[in-house]
C-alpha cells in the first residue's frame, strides 16, 4: 500500500479505475434489461409460433383447403399460392389467429429495435476499457432511448470516467463488467 493510499488520498489512477467500474455498472443497468426484454421478445414468437401451428392453423387449414379447391386446381403452383392467401384472409377473420399474428409481429419488431440499441450500447461499455474520450464518443453514439433512463445515467458515467481518466492509461475492464 502506497502512503496516499494509507492517507486517505486516492490516486488519478484509482479514481479513474472506480470511475470505469461505476460506468461499467450503469452500462448493465441499461443493457441487462434491455437482454431480458429481448428474451422475453423471442420467447413470445416462438410460443405464439408453436400455437399457430399446433392450435390455429388445423384448424383453419381445412377450411383453406376447401376454399382452395373450388377457386384453383388441386395440385398446381397457383393452388399452393392461392391456399395461403386464402389462409391468411381466414386468419384476419379469426380472432386468436389474428391476435398471434399481431404478437409476433409486435415482438419481432421489439426484438429488432432492441437488436438495433444493444450494437451500440455493448460498444460504450467496452469501449470504457481503453481511452476514456473514446469510451464517451461510444456512449454519445448510442441510439436516443427515451423509454429507458438507464441509457441516460450510462452515458453520464461514461462522460464522469472521462473525466477522472485523463490522462490515465487504460486498464483492463473490472471482473464484474464482464457478461
Amino acid at each position: 500500500m502506497t502512503l496516499l493510499t494509507l492517507g486517505g488520498c486516492t490516486s488519478a489512477e484509482e479514481k479513474c479505475g472506480q470511475a470505469r467500474a461505476a460506468a461499467h455498472s450503469a452500462w448493465a443497468g441499461y443493457i441487462d434489461p434491455l437482454s431480458s426484454e429481448h428474451k422475453a421478445a423471442s420467447e413470445t414468437v416462438k410460443e405464439a409460433h408453436r400455437t399457430l401451428k399446433t392450435a390455429v392453423e388445423p384448424r383453419i387449414g381445412e377450411a383453406a383447403n376447401t376454399l382452395a379447391d373450388q377457386r384453383y386446381i388441386p395440385g398446381t403452383e397457383g393452388w399452393s399460392r392461392g391456399r395461403g392467401v386464402v389462409f391468411d384472409q381466414l386468419c384476419t377473420q379469426d380472432d386468436a389467429c389474428s391476435k398471434l399474428k399481431h404478437d409476433i409481429a409486435d415482438a419481432q419488431n421489439k426484438i429488432h429495435d432492441i437488436d438495433e440499441r444493444m450494437g451500440p450500447a455493448l460498444a460504450a461499455r467496452n469501449a470504457l476499457d481503453g481511452n476514456a474520450s473514446d469510451a464517451k464518443a461510444a456512449a454519445d453514439d448510442a441510439i436516443v432511448d427515451p423509454e429507458r433512463p438507464a441509457l441516460k445515467l450510462a452515458q453520464a458515467a461514461s462522460a464522469e470516467a472521462e473525466a477522472a481518466c485523463e490522462g490515465v492509461a487504460a486498464t483492463s475492464p473490472p471482473e464484474e463488467a464482464t457478461p
